[in-house]
């Protein structure tokens, strides 16, 4: 699609930064690197936001695979006892990839034995433990009920984003892994797709030109630990390099924006001045942005256009649902992590502007040179109810360079 035009668009929002400024995860103990480069500084450089700003990681010659893993600090999803009242002693339950168990969860009961094993599993959030209940003097079934309601963050559609990338260039390759325990002992390679720029082969992508690529992924059940391992397709052909990496969750617009839309440029690096003479004489401390890594900005080669300025969007949105307007609950813990919400997603989780997104104008339209917007939310939302628990709200997004 050309022209940049606008249909219901989508949002991709960075997760990294908000848990960083409120404190849930705390830099170097939660974000790490091993293989190829694990120098904390420049692995916490990766999540800055700013493509243009290139890191090394390395590689070149060699076939050794760059991990980069997230603790997000978030817990697993939990699981409640059901039938049974049992008071005393601790047992563990092995865990079963093909379930939604978390291993090391603790079962208050007599005489369990440890390493207990699952027996079967019934339906998508239920499964039987068998144990010899020694208490009793008989064999005893116990049934654990997984609980959707505490799903978190991490169960919605999530996604990754390697903006200023030299992958192709590189011959390499990426991965998404998501596991409840650090050390990735049980790991799960949730099914990732494409989105932009991302050849899905054998559970990787592989970017068939340097630029940038964007996936998502969905999990089985909310995994507190994820990992990004880059890996080469047929040994590293040079370094490889990354401006930066979005991580996070993925918003869809209830609707598309009114047909009110307007589109402007901003030239706020350019400045006119008058002599005494009364003639003009201009210069300009930014007109565009920056190149990446082997190509220009948004684009996947680096020849020179004449694009300039900043692009600016501005749309209105009508008739929105209270549900879709605003979070259930303000100041829920599990309401604002977990709500889809456009106060929630697109004003909170940027703090109203202070941290970029990554706007699709049109689901249907991943043209990557032109069906995307970096940008931040660059006006102070207000919606005005026009209906019973119905309202209308503008949003106005800038392009970052």
């Amino acid at each position: 699609m050309s022209y940049q035009r606008v249909g219901k668009p989508k949002a991709y929002v960075d997760m990294i930064q908000p848990l960083l400024e409120n404190g849930t995860i705390t830099g170097t103990d939660q974000i790490a690197g091993a293989g190829i480069l694990t120098t904390a500084s420049s692995i916490i450089q990766l999540f800055d936001n700013k493509p243009n700003n290139t890191v090394t990681i390395g590689g070149n010659g060699g076939s050794t695979a760059q991990t980069i893993t997230i603790d997000t600090n978030i817990p697993d999803n939990s699981f409640t006892d059901s039938t049974c009242d049992l008071s005393a002693g601790d047992a563990t339950i092995t865990h079963d990839a093909n379930s939604k168990i978390v291993a090391g969860l603790k079962v208050s009961g007599a005489g369990i034995p440890a390493e207990t094993t699952v027996a079967s599993i019934t339906n998508a959030t239920t499964f039987e433990l068998s144990a010899n209940v020694e208490s009793g003097g008989s064999d005893t079934n116990i049934t654990l009920t997984f609980s959707e309601s505490t799903g978190t963050l991490l169960n919605e559609t999530m996604f990754v984003a390697i903006l200023g990338h030299n992958f192709k260039s590189a011959d390499a390759k990426f991965q998404v892994q998501t596991d409840h325990a650090g050390d990735f002992s049980t790991s799960q390679t949730p099914t990732m797709t494409n989105v932009c720029n991302s050849a899905l082969t054998s559970d990787f992508s592989i970017p068939t030109t340097d630029g940038w690529s964007l996936i998502t992924y969905t999990q089985d059940f909310d995994n507190r630990y994820q990992r990004l391992v880059i890996d080469d397709v047929s040994t590293f052909d040079t370094d490889v390099k990354v401006g930066c990496i979005l991580w996070g969750v993925v918003y869809d617009f209830p609707n598309a924006p009114d047909m009110n839309i307007k589109k402007s440029f901003e030239y706020d690096g350019v400045k006119i001045n008058q002599s005494l003479g009364g003639q003009k004489y201009s210069h300009a401390t930014h007109l565009n942005n920056s190149p990446w890594t082997t190509t220009q900005a948004w684009s996947s080669s680096n020849n020179k256009g004449f694009k300039s300025g900043r692009k600016k969007l501005d749309m209105s949105f009508s008739y929105l649902s209270e549900s879709n307007a605003f979070p259930t609950d303000l100041y829920g813990f599990e309401s604002t992590r977990k709500d889809e919400s456009m106060v929630n997603r697109l004003i909170m989780m940027t703090n109203g502007g202070m941290y970029p997104l990554l706007l699709q104008l049109d689901e249907t339209d991943a043209n990557e040179d032109d069906g995307f917007l970096w940008c931040r939310l660059n006006n102070k939302p207000s919606f005005d109810q026009i209906a019973h628990n119905t309202f209308n709200t503008k949003l106005s997004f800038l392009e970052e360079f």
